[in-house]
């Protein structure tokens, strides 16, 4: 928390040196905190002062080796056995997956 509020603070002191026009912090940290229902992209959105008037939601673009893994983590699990599956990515190393 002390090494964000230094950033916050470094980043407000060159808004207002005129190096960035506006800044928003919508991280969830501080007192964002308060915004945070379970959800941090509802957080987020909730953080930005201003209505959000670009399309939201999420886009997820694979590369073709990126499909094969898929497919193959798909294919180990025996996913097709199931009516409905869903999927949670926690590991930010997901691509390394053999």
């Amino acid at each position: 928390m002390k090494a964000f509020r230094r950033f916050k603070k470094k980043v407000l002191a060159q808004k207002a040196e005129g190096i960035y026009d506006e800044v928003f912090v919508t991280s969830n940290m501080d007192i964002n905190q308060a915004l945070y229902d379970g959800s941090i992209r509802s957080c987020i959105f909730r953080a930005y002062p201003h209505p959000i008037r670009v399309p939201v939601t999420p886009v997820l673009r694979l590369t073709a080796v990126e499909t094969e893994q898929a497919a193959g983590f798909a294919a180990l699990h025996r996913l097709h056995e199931y009516q409905q599956v869903v999927l949670f990515e926690y590991a930010p190393r997901a691509a390394s997956w053999p």
